[in-house]
C-alpha cells in the first residue's frame, strides 16, 4: 500500500534526483528505533518474501511473518538474561549474518530491527564497541561471540553492540488510559523477561511492577529524565495557557468603557 501511494504521488524534481542518486533525504545525529509495546492483537507484522513462504512445507505453520525486535530479544543468550528490552533495542544492532570484511564501523549506519535487514550506507559493517583483540572468538556452539558479534539462540542471527545508544520510541500508554497496559509496558521495557505470554500477559502487571518498582525505575532513568506525571503536568499547563483568552479578544473587556476609571469633575 505504501509503494502504491508513493508511486502515485507528485514529488518535486529535487526529491526525484535524491531518489535516483540514492542520496539520504535527511541526516540525524541520533539513530532511533521503534519498539512495538502494544498488545499482540494490535501489532502490525511484516510478511516474509514470497520465495521464503514457498519454502514452508507445513500448511499449518504460522511462521509467515518476519521476526522483529521482540523475537530477537527473546532469543538473546542466557548470559544476557538481565538485559532489559529497552537496553537491548538501544544498545545493539542486529544482522542475519556476520558481514564480511572488518567488523568496525560507526553508529551512523542505517539499520532496521523490525525486519532484520541491514542497510549499510558506507560499505562498512555495523557498530563494534570493542576492539578485535579484546574479544574472545569462540568456535562452535550457540551464543558464540565471533568478532564482536554475539550469536542469538536458535541460530536466529547476530547482534553487535553500538558505541552510542539509539533513541527508543514506543506506544507510551498513560495510567489514566488503562493501568494494565501502563504497567505492562513498563515491565516490558524496563524489566527482563523471556516469555511474553507468561511474564507479561498472564500476570497482574500492577502487582509485579510494585514488587520490582525500584529496579524498574532505575532502569527507566537511563532513557528518560522525568516521569510521566511531570510531563503531563507541563503539557496541561501549556494547554491551559494556550486556551486562556487574550485581553484584547475578551468580549466582556471590549464592552467596558476605558474612561470609566476616571471621575467627572463637576466644577469644570
Amino acid at each position: 500500500m505504501s509503494n502504491a501511494q508513493y508511486n502515485n504521488s507528485e514529488v518535486s524534481a529535487q526529491k526525484v534526483a535524491y531518489n535516483i542518486l540514492r542520496l539520504p533525504m535527511s541526516v540525524s545525529t541520533s539513530a532511533a528505533t521503534y519498539i512495538p509495546t502494544s498488545p499482540p492483537e494490535e501489532r502490525r507484522w511484516v510478511l516474509k518474501p514470497a520465495r521464503e513462504l514457498k519454502r514452508i512445507n507445513d500448511p499449518t505453520s504460522t511462521e509467515c511473518f518476519e521476526h522483529n525486535i521482540l523475537d530477537y530479544y527473546v532469543e538473546r543468550p542466557i548470559s544476557m538474561r538481565d538485559v532489559t528490552l529497552a537496553s537491548f533495542a538501544a544498545s545493539y544492532n542486529y544482522s542475519k549474518t556476520i558481514p564480511r570484511g572488518n567488523t568496525h564501523s560507526n553508529d551512523n549506519d542505517e539499520f532496521e530491527l523490525e525486519t532484520g535487514e541491514v542497510h549499510n550506507t558506507d560499505g562498512q559493517d555495523d557498530n563494534a564497541d570493542v576492539q578485535d583483540d579484546n574479544v574472545d572468538a569462540q568456535d562452535g556452539g550457540s551464543n558464540a561471540v565471533i568478532r564482536n558479534y554475539i550469536e542469538l539462540q536458535n541460530s536466529d542471527g547476530y547482534i553487535c553492540k553500538r558505541k552510542t545508544l539509539k533513541v527508543i520510541r514506543f506506544r507510551r500508554y498513560r495510567l489514566q488510559q488503562g493501568p494494565q497496559n501502563y504497567y505492562r509496558e513498563l515491565l516490558m521495557l524496563y524489566f527482563p523477561w523471556f516469555d511474553e505470554e507468561f511474564d507479561l500477559l498472564l500476570v497482574d502487571c500492577d502487582i509485579v511492577f510494585r514488587a520490582h518498582q525500584e529496579q524498574i525505575l532505575v532502569n527507566r532513568c537511563e532513557f528518560t529524565s522525568f516521569d510521566d506525571a511531570a510531563l503531563m503536568e507541563t503539557l496541561q499547563n501549556a494547554k491551559d495557557r494556550h486556551n486562556e483568552p487574550d485581553i484584547e479578544d475578551d468580549p466582556q473587556h471590549a464592552l467596558e468603557n476605558p474612561l470609566d476609571e476616571y471621575e467627572l469633575d463637576e466644577g469644570m
